[in-house]
């Protein structure tokens, strides 16, 4: 399992190598197994997600199915998806043991393993793609938890340029960057380099429709934030 490979990892590096603080960037399902792995190891000192979590509002929701179907005659994806759907609405199938988690319970247990590292002055840090959200209206990836305490040391990126799967170079580049210097600021302190200060920067880049390509928010860290540099 996930969790057990982590901890293995990281018992070997600290034993072969006498590390004992670490930063986990996890892509998708690794971003679970970090956020979880952080509330209960203090080993851990920073996790960034990417595409892991996503609570959209309504709003976001409907103009993101507005979008795919705009987009459903032009994208292979969206139409393998969409043929999947339809097959197994026709030939519903038993529920797998392995079934996911229910909305309701993921949603719980991320307010509890967030709640669980802000208490510890972790840094967090949430970094969403174009390609899977499309839209982000106000940052509501995160949607009805603007008034938990842990929101106050989080760190929120939305970046069109970027895909789920980190696809192209121009998008695996950004994705490095961002990963880079957001660790080199939380475990190391170090201040980014000035020439990838821009891909961390709320900047004024726009894509060939005149739209946003680049939201950033960075919210203001806790006295704790500092403390581990």
């Amino acid at each position: 399992n996930g969790m057990q490979d982590m901890k293995a990892a990281m018992d070997a590096a600290q034993s072969l190598l006498n590390i004992d603080r670490f930063v986990v960037v996890g892509l998708c399902s690794g971003g679970h197994y970090g956020l979880t792995a952080a509330a209960v190891d203090p080993r851990l000192v920073g996790v960034m997600m990417f595409e892991t979590y996503g609570f959209a509002s309504s709003s976001t929701l409907r103009m993101r199915q507005i979008r795919q179907m705009l987009a459903l005659p032009f994208n292979r994806s969206l139409q393998f998806k969409a043929w999947k759907a339809l097959r197994q609405r026709l030939r519903p199938r038993q529920p797998s043991p392995f079934a996911t988690s229910s909305p309701e319970s993921v949603e719980r247990r991320f307010r509890e393993d967030m709640s669980a590292v802000a208490q510890r002055g972790m840094p967090t840090c949430m970094l969403y793609s174009g390609s899977v959200h499309m839209v982000d209206s106000g940052h509501d990836q995160l949607a009805g938890f603007d008034g938990e305490p842990f929101m106050r040391g989080l760190e929120y990126h939305f970046d069109t340029r970027l895909d789920h799967n980190l696809t192209t170079l121009e998008s695996q580049e950004i994705f490095i960057t961002l990963a880079r210097d957001w660790v080199q600021r939380t475990a190391v302190g170090a201040d980014p380099s000035p020439a990838n200060v821009p891909a961390l920067q709320a900047t004024a880049a726009r894509d060939g429709r005149g739209a946003p390509s680049v939201e950033t928010q960075r919210r203001a860290p806790s006295s704790a934030f500092g403390a581990l540099g």
